[in-house]
């Protein structure tokens, strides 16, 4: 029997600096106490086939030229979805073409006959320093570099993309180093944490693609998957979910990238919930918490995105002639502005790097993950299938007594009802995969259709209470022109509220209905 060779893997972590944060950061303690780092140039040029088959596979294709060395290299993503580590084969090459008898044992080797064309060269200026640290050796390395398209390929005229960019790359150790050197960085000049390789912003010049919003995908669990595997599947690619979004909000403030970061954690906050039995240590609060608040610096920035775009700007466009509309809106405008200065301002900050390190490191190399109690460990090793249908038939339940006394809620217990029925949502969907029948995928889909109608019924009964608040707060602000414009405002406020009044009933008896027919659903998971 032939012997299956392991693949070769890189483990880093990304980070991206503003313009300045290079020089910041070499002017570190940490950076200052270990020797001068070697300055490097390398000029890199990625292939790919006239169809970018390379990029739809997730594997990238690169010579370097290094000094007078050129080095071909390999990398794929690996299956388990980590943030960390990618397969990676790197040879000595003596061409500037790829050398196709290095293609066998690695990710290209079904595409060693396929015809490679380069599509864009990076030019990087490298500091390179050695870190030790608890036993580990750390490659750090600051890249400050451009990309360019190789003319005549598709994009040549595109402006070139700069970057400047932090790796640290594990070389021997235990991973937990990197994020203990990662911390100690971060205090002095903020990290963002970073996905984009260089191959990615090659192809977003090629595309003349701005940074684009990203949204939430499925994680492909195996039934046989250990309660531990995962967990860290899911929550990595929450993370991933998250730091995907955060270039298009700080490039050009985009609204949908603020939703898109609030789905994010809070679909990592359910994925806690789901697992908490396991996820008992000492730093599992540390890292709520952090969620919590990241969360809670989002929600005002989100409120008021939702508060115009779908309750004040309607009402103006049906009612062009009432100037208190319009006064509403010039009052809101910059409250929304000022509440995205905050969310920039916290995002580019050290605690919201911080937070995001640490969440990570809790997920990759956290206590709970390495339980020496015999009894935890048993929990961790068991297969996940049993554990998601315990939690889904648990919380199911919960939801089914509740939603007896739906039309009677108050609406902060609606609310509760609410964050109940997005758990189960986001339960169904993290799942899925283990329940792949077709009649449970029916049931699937036919239960979360019904669970995100309850939802969103419920969603807006909430956002008019917390509208309300804001309607309030208007008639007791006087702006430029005294009481004239606060008469104006509260008279606009009064017919907002009116209308919502009148969509407030519907909205809770479909609620009821839908809640109905959520009791009749068939459960798609064995219970």
């Amino acid at each position: 029997m032939e012997a299956v060779l392991p693949v070769p893997r890189e483990t880093e972590l990304k980070f991206e600096l503003d313009a300045n944060g290079a020089d910041r950061l070499r002017a570190t303690p940490l950076i200052q106490s270990v020797p001068a780092g070697k300055q490097q140039l390398l000029v890199s040029t990625y292939f790919d086939t006239p169809d970018r088959d390379l990029q739809k596979q997730g594997v990238s294709l690169r010579i370097r030229r290094q000094g007078r060395r050129l080095i071909q290299t390999i990398k794929a993503e690996v299956g388990n979805g980590s943030l960390l580590d990618r397969a990676e084969w790197e040879s000595r090459v003596t061409s500037s073409e790829p050398d196709r008898s290095q293609f066998e044992g690695t990710a290209l080797a079904s595409l060693a006959d396929a015809e490679l064309v380069p599509l864009f060269v990076s030019r990087v200026e490298r500091s390179v320093h050695a870190i030790r640290r608890a036993g580990a050796h750390i490659e750090f390395a600051i890249d400050s570099g451009r990309i360019e398209a190789c003319a005549p390929t598709q994009g040549a005229s595109a402006a070139p993309v700069s970057f400047v960019e932090v790796e640290l790359e594990l070389k021997r150790g235990a991973p937990a180093a990197l994020f203990d050197v990662a911390r100690e960085l971060n205090r002095s000049v903020p990290l963002r944490l970073g996905l984009m390789t260089k191959c990615g912003r090659g192809y977003m010049l090629l595309d003349a693609q701005p940074a684009q919003i990203s949204k939430a995908e499925g994680v492909d669990l195996d039934p046989d998957m250990s309660v531990r595997d995962a967990f860290q599947a899911l929550a990595r690619e929450c993370v991933r979910h998250l730091v995907a979004n955060a270039p298009a909000l700080l490039e050009r403030r985009e609204v949908e990238a603020v939703h898109q970061m609030r789905v994010a954690i809070r679909r990592l906050r359910a994925a806690m919930s789901l697992f908490r039995a396991v996820l008992r240590d000492g730093q599992s609060e540390h890292i709520k918490n952090e969620l919590r608040w990241i969360g809670r610096q989002f929600g005002e920035a989100r409120n008021l995105d939702v508060f115009i775009a779908d309750v004040i700007e309607p009402m103006l466009e049906s009612h062009p002639g009432e100037p208190g509309m319009a006064e509403l809106l010039d009052y809101f405008q910059p409250q929304r502005a000022t509440a995205y200065d905050k969310v920039l301002s916290i995002t580019r900050g050290e605690r919201f790097a911080a937070a995001l390190i640490d969440t990570l490191a809790w997920i990759e190399v956290g206590d709970w993950a390495n339980e020496t109690d015999e009894a935890h460990r048993l929990k961790l090793l068991r297969p996940v299938r049993k554990l998601a249908a315990a939690e889904l038939s648990r919380r199911w339940r919960k939801i089914s007594r509740k939603g007896e006394h739906l039309k009677s809620l108050p609406a902060d217990e609606r609310h509760k009802l609410r964050i109940d029925i997005k758990k189960v949502r986001y339960a169904a969907e993290f799942f899925a995969t283990l329940y792949s029948g077709r009649k449970a995928g029916k049931r699937r889909k036919r239960l979360q259709q019904l669970l995100a109608g309850l939802q969103d019924s419920l969603g807006e009964l909430n956002d008019m209470a917390v509208n309300h608040q804001a309607e309030v707060q208007l008639t007791r602000v006087e702006g430029r022109g005294g009481a004239a414009v606060a008469r104006r405002r509260a008279y606009a406020a009064g017919m907002l509220a009116g209308h919502q009044f009148t969509k407030a009933e519907p909205l809770l008896r479909t609620a009821v209905k839908d809640y109905g027919r959520f009791r009749k659903a068939e459960p798609f998971w064995d219970k």
